[in-house]
């Protein structure tokens, strides 16, 4: 399981052009305890009609729970709260429209 990175921006889905969950990354310890939070960044390409993105969050990396989504087709930057779980993952629910849309979701401390 990858980890995210404790200082810096992590890509966690990298253009995808699908909908789906991504692969889950654990969070560093540090950020459970000390961060105020995740903030996370979509970038959408290709003009899709419609777009829905979700920020899940789960103790066993099984059960997933949404903390945040975003619906802007042009992409946005969000803050999702504490507490920070120990596994996030981002899921794309709706995708269509446009010309070959992509999906791309970084994430970061606070």
């Amino acid at each position: 399981m990858t980890q995210l990175s404790f200082t810096g921006v992590t890509t966690i889905l990298s253009a995808v052009t699908s909908t789906g969950a991504g692969s889950a990354f654990a969070t560093p310890p540090q950020w459970r305890t000390h961060a105020d939070g995740i903030t996370w960044e979509t970038t959408i390409t290709g003009s899709p009609s419609t777009v829905s993105v979700k920020l899940q969050g789960s103790l066993d990396n099984s059960v997933w729970h949404d903390l945040d989504s975003q619906v802007s087709t042009s992409g946005q930057l969000h803050h999702s709260g504490r507490p920070v779980p120990i596994f996030v993952r981002a899921n794309v629910v709706t995708l269509s429209g446009g010309s070959t849309p992509t999906v791309t979701v970084d994430v970061q401390q606070g």
